[in-house]
């Protein structure tokens, strides 16, 4: 037992060292890696076909998908640049109107609390007065409550600006590598084969066969779910402004987040849509507020149908799994953390599934025994 504590002590502490210290050193390599061997069967079929060399043909895709990624990510870039400037004086406006959102919640709550006794409504009133007194000014201490980060959204943008030197540096070094990559991938996978016994070169490949297929399907299956939301949030924002309900701007901003959040695991639309929405009906506009719930109200039920046809199949983590392995992600390695850390141990439960490590009972070697018994004690009964 003490062996097991200090050999899964070791493996925990080195995985957190390699996360904390030298993941995003080495990942420009680590993702040329993995798209190199995502490239295999393209290379193969297409070398197939013609009398091209494989490093050609991987060379030649690498550089197309480099080519279409920068493409989009301007395109979609420049828009968003554009809306955020106009998102960011809205915001800001909003920060500005917060005192009055409040005055008036706190004076619908103070109405709806009358028909309880006197002591009772009393406490209760100098409960909503002492908190809506710190909530009326960002930043109140009582509660902790720090809106002033609102009040220059884009600082958080002109930080992302900044790293942008290191990212030309990371995206070159990324490309070189994916190219010399490609062009030596069997030698590369050679030299590692040869390190190791016939029985971890095995498991070495399947491995390797189920994390490309898991993080594929995964991959596939959210950014079709990604476009559907945000392609359905676009057109009832678009529908709300083009029948004059509700005169809403940044709808590609608005549509993004929404569907970068919907992916997260126990959030979802309503994370930004409900509060979105009680917020303007508070402020009496009744048309935004109700056609923002019947926007949400269809994207749930789309989602209902179709996400179990597109995430099917794949190793989901309970709720409680997925909440402790987001948490633990964001406060230990930060934002990426978040997505990174639920899908190690989406990918860790697959291999102990498929047998090919052992770290917790999944009843699966029970089933083995029985299959194992079977057919002696059919032989013994006969």
């Amino acid at each position: 037992f003490i062996i097991n504590v200090f050999f899964w002590l070791i493996i925990i502490t080195a995985f957190y060292l390699f996360m904390k210290f030298a993941f995003w050193p080495i990942f420009p390599f680590i993702f040329a890696f993995f798209l190199t061997m995502a490239l295999q069967k393209p290379i193969d079929k297409i070398t197939s076909r013609t009398r091209l060399k494989p490093a050609l043909v991987g060379t030649f895709l690498v550089l197309v998908i480099t080519a279409a990624a920068l493409f989009i990510v301007f395109a979609i870039g420049v828009k968003l640049t554009n809306e955020l400037k106009s998102f960011a004086q809205y915001l800001s406006q909003r920060v500005n109107d917060l005192p009055a959102v409040v005055t008036e919640i706190e004076n619908w709550l103070l109405r709806v609390i009358t028909f309880l006794p006197d002591s009772l409504e009393q406490a209760a009133a100098n409960f909503i007065r002492r908190y809506a007194e710190s909530f009326s000014v960002p930043g109140g201490s009582d509660t902790g409550l720090d809106l002033s980060w609102l009040k220059s959204p884009l600082g958080s943008v002109w930080d992302m600006a900044k790293q942008i030197p290191s990212f030309i540096l990371a995206l070159v070094i990324t490309v070189v590598s994916s190219c010399f990559m490609v062009t030596s991938y069997k030698d590369i996978k050679d030299f590692i084969y040869k390190q190791l016994s016939e029985e971890k070169g095995r498991k070495l490949s399947q491995t390797k066969t189920v994390m490309l297929s898991t993080i594929g399907k995964i991959t596939k299956a959210y950014c079709l779910l990604i476009l559907i939301t945000f392609s359905e949030v676009s057109i009832g924002l678009g529908l709300l402004k083009l029948t004059g309900i509700f005169d809403v701007n940044y709808i590609l901003v608005i549509a993004l987040v929404t569907a970068l959040v919907d992916i997260i695991p126990v959030l979802g639309t309503g994370t930004i849509l409900i509060p979105w929405s009680a917020y303007l009906l508070i402020t009496g506009e009744f048309g935004g507020g109700i056609g923002i719930l019947v926007i949400y109200a269809i994207i749930t039920v789309i989602r209902q149908i179709i996400e179990p046809k597109l995430v099917a199949g794949q190793v989901g983590l309970p709720p409680v799994v997925a909440i402790m392995s987001m948490y633990i992600g964001a406060k230990v390695f930060g934002p990426i953390g978040i997505f990174l850390l639920p899908l190690c141990v989406i990918l860790v439960k697959l291999l102990n599934d498929k047998g090919i490590i052992s770290i917790f009972k999944t009843g699966r070697e029970e089933k083995d025994k029985e299959n194992e018994a079977l057919p002696q004690t059919t032989e013994n009964k006969a």
